[in-house]
């Protein structure tokens, strides 16, 4: 729980609003007992597994990117007029084998980015093992996610594994809020404009891992997902 939401009960009760773990939890148990839907504590299941999975790949998809952009900066140091933006393993091993380093200066950047080249090769083989573990993970909870339109393996892991439990949706409504993929409308005079919320959780869910499909992707979804974990609950509240 975010500390500057506890901060009004820490002073009150303490007289300032410092960091207190023993006031922090106070709130956060009222809240929890004055709940009109508390969430049931449950067992992990796959859904923990395909959590750790898919974040793996995530983490190892960004070092590599990374990586790259790092290996494309030294090589536009060491190629007159650089290289264009698009860089692949191959195409930089390419690059090296053609570059002779006149000075020690051009030496040490060639030594960078084999460093480079190495790191990112590397990553691939790790990005190729883990994308092994999250597709035999997705097929394994037999999952009917990934027959919707452009649900792979990684973005089905994503999607289940931070949902997890769809019905804690009240309505497919709260689940759009919650992902990011609920339009907010910015209209400016007589012009309609809607935009995806800022809010919600973009890293896990439609928003970030979702292509373009001509379906609805979060009604899509998030019917998959309740005809696999049961009927969604009446919707009684607004987020």
């Amino acid at each position: 729980m975010p500390p500057k939401l506890a901060a009004r009960v820490r002073l009150l009760d303490a007289g300032d609003t410092s960091k207190n773990d023993p006031d922090d939890a106070l709130p956060v148990a009222v809240a929890a007992l004055r709940s009109k839907a508390p969430r049931p504590v449950l067992a992990e299941d796959y859904a923990v597994v395909l959590k750790i999975w898919s974040r793996r790949h995530r983490d190892l998809a960004r070092a590599r990117n990374q990586a790259a952009c790092r290996l494309h900066a030294v090589l536009c140091d060491l190629v007159p007029g650089g290289i264009g933006r698009q860089i692949t393993a191959a195409k930089a091993s390419r690059i090296l084998g053609q570059v002779t380093p006149p000075d020690a200066v051009s030496e040490a950047r060639c030594q960078l980015a084999a460093d480079f080249l190495a790191d990112i090769r590397c990553l691939d083989a790790q990005l190729r093992e883990v994308s092994k573990k999250l597709t035999a993970a997705v097929k394994a909870c037999g999952t009917s996610l990934t027959e919707v339109f452009g649900a792979g393996p990684v973005s089905t892991g994503t999607i289940i594994g931070d949902v997890r439990h769809v019905w804690r949706f009240p309505s497919r409504h709260h689940f759009a809020a919650c992902n990011g993929t609920a339009p907010v409308e910015v209209s400016s005079g007589g012009r309609k404009v809607c935009r995806l919320s800022l809010r919600g959780n973009p890293a896990s869910t439609m928003r970030s891992t979702w292509p373009r499909s001509p379906r609805s992707a979060t009604s899509t979804a998030t019917a998959r997902l309740g005809r696999e974990e049961g009927p969604m609950r009446p919707r009684t509240r607004a987020l």
